[in-house]
């Protein structure tokens, strides 16, 4: 039996000799896990709808298997290779979010090995001309640029603007106020609506494409109502800033609103806007029923706030503007002579009609030794109500820094009120002034009787007493509180709100947050 169990030994041993040495033959080499790269870096900048080319490089000892990106397969890939660069030309989404999208490749080798890149594509906003009127429903998207090649009206369409979008209107290069220089504009029809909402740091902005802005270099946007619908809605403005308009499309020679609202109605919503260095008015606002809510008139040329009506008495069609104004911020540093942050214009003889109802204003004037551009002494005004209102009735509101007068009302208004008020730093005399003060014109004409203690109202033409308000500085360094409450304004067309300080600025300043600018162009953070 020994020989015979000798034997299978030897059997068993040259079995797992030649099995070994079968094994080692069959299998391959070591070889190193796949590698992937970039050729021109591993990012790009590219629009929605661009097409971005990205360049790979691929290795693979142990042969390439399959290359994706974001989970889809690749094609053009050489099954087996062990080198391979190819061209991955990937388009952006119409619909991807701004900042950043990445593309994740992943490649894996024939023994299951895989390798991991990302690219990284920094999406961008388009730049778009716009050419023709809008005449449907249309969408101007966040992030993009639009140009108004010309003037562009909306008709039987709504324009909706998503918020942090610019819109540049193009100049001509001409001078401003050249007769033959082209003015552009956007006109919002009796058919038309404008839905422009922009956040707090995030701001729908109107603006001129110009390297050195100006005033004047466009119009600005007129939103135009219906004479005979006293709830006319052309739209909403929310968190927008209109910069450099107030020329005169059909005189370029002269000057306009840069916001013009016309015939519109309470359903027309103006609230947190700036106008901003208008050659003409800053809000121009004619034969509307209308609220101007937490808006801001800056550095403007004519006018802060000009309000008119609309129609001729030849025709029989007047149509006054009955507005209401709850904090509202009007500055100039810079001004005409003759000037005023607010006007209201008078009516045809024999209409008195256009009425204001406001609290919480801040009218600052360029100074009290301020003198005009053409050296010339200033008149500039707080305000002015010519001849022929219907109504003023101005509460909690402070008038400061002008040459001229504060208020100054026409003897025919035939209802007015102004109370619980501040009025410093008035430099203007007249008899028509306030006798007990040495004829100031801090309240002239009809507006003197308000200077009667019974009214409420703080009176030093030549001495700051509120500390902080001065030329373009708006805000206080304390809160004057005052104890008359607005909602006692209300009526059946507005509500105002409680704020019970005098001036536009309370305990905190609505003013900030990155959507409106300081008069030297700064942005308010």
């Amino acid at each position: 039996m020994k020989p015979i169990k000798s034997l299978l030994n030897l059997l068993l041993v040259a079995s797992l000799i030649t099995g070994f040495y079968s094994c080692s033959k069959d299998e391959d080499p070591e070889t190193l896990p796949p590698t992937l790269s970039f050729t021109g870096g591993n990012n790009a900048t590219a629009e929605r709808g661009q097409s971005v080319e990205i360049v790979l490089n691929l290795t693979a000892q142990g042969k390439i298997q399959s290359l994706t990106a974001n989970g889809v397969a690749v094609s053009g890939i050489t099954v087996g290779a062990v080198t391979q660069q190819i061209t991955f030309n990937f388009t952006v989404p119409v619909t991807a979010n701004l900042g950043p999208l990445a593309i994740e490749f992943v490649l894996e080798d024939q023994q299951g090995r895989t390798a991991t890149a990302t690219f990284t594509i920094n999406v961008i906003g388009s730049t778009i001309e716009v050419t023709n009127d809008i005449t449907t429903n249309t969408t101007w998207e966040e992030g993009n640029v639009y140009i108004l090649n010309n003037t562009i009206k909306v008709e039987n369409a709504t324009l909706t603007v998503e918020k942090g979008v610019t819109i540049q209107a193009v100049d001509d290069g001409k001078p401003v106020q050249d007769p033959t220089k082209s003015i552009v504009a956007l006109y919002i029809e009796p058919s038309g609506k404008l839905i422009a909402e922009g956040e707090p740091n995030k701001p729908i902005v109107f603006t001129v494409n110009a390297s050195s802005p100006m005033p004047g270099m466009w119009r600005g946007i007129v939103m135009k109502g219906d004479p005979l619908s006293a709830n006319h809605n052309a739209g909403s403005l929310k968190y927008v800033r209109i910069e450099y308009g107030g020329g005169d499309e059909s005189n370029p020679a002269s000057d306009k609103g840069a916001l013009t609202i016309v015939n519109a109605g309470m359903s027309t919503k103006v609230d947190y806007v700036q106008v901003f260095k208008s050659l003409g008015e800053g809000f121009r606002i004619e034969g509307s029923t209308i609220a101007l809510t937490n808006c801001i008139s800056t550095e403007n040329i004519k006018s802060n706030l000009n309000i008119r009506h609309t129609g001729t008495s030849g025709e029989g069609n007047v149509v006054h503007t009955n507005l209401y104004l709850q904090r509202f911020i009007s500055h100039n540093s810079t001004v005409n002579k003759d000037s005023r942050d607010i006007l209201m214009s008078n009516p045809p003889s024999g209409f008195n009609g256009n009425t204001l109802t406001a609290a919480n204003v801040t009218l600052l004037g360029p100074g009290v030794s301020f003198t005009a551009p053409d050296g010339s002494p200033s008149t500039a005004d707080g305000m002015r109500a010519e001849s022929r209102s219907g109504k003023v009735l101005i509460y909690n509101t402070i008038v400061a820094e002008f040459p001229e007068d504060g208020i100054r009302l026409s003897n025919n208004v035939p209802e007015s009120r102004i109370e619980y008020s501040y009025f410093f730093k008035i430099g203007g005399t007249d008899p028509t002034g306030i006798p007990s003060l040495g004829n100031s014109t801090a309240l002239r004409e009809n507006a003197v009787q308000f200077a009667d203690p019974s009214y409420n109202n703080n009176i030093n033409p030549t001495t700051t007493i509120i500390a902080g308000i001065g030329v373009n500085d708006f805000t206080p360094n304390t809160v004057q509180t005052s104890t008359f409450n607005p909602t006692t304004l209300n009526d059946a067309i507005f509500t105002f709100q409680a704020f019970q300080y005098v001036g536009a600025i309370g305990t905190s300043d609505w003013t900030t947050g990155g959507w409106a600018k300081n008069a030297d162009g700064t942005i308010r953070n």
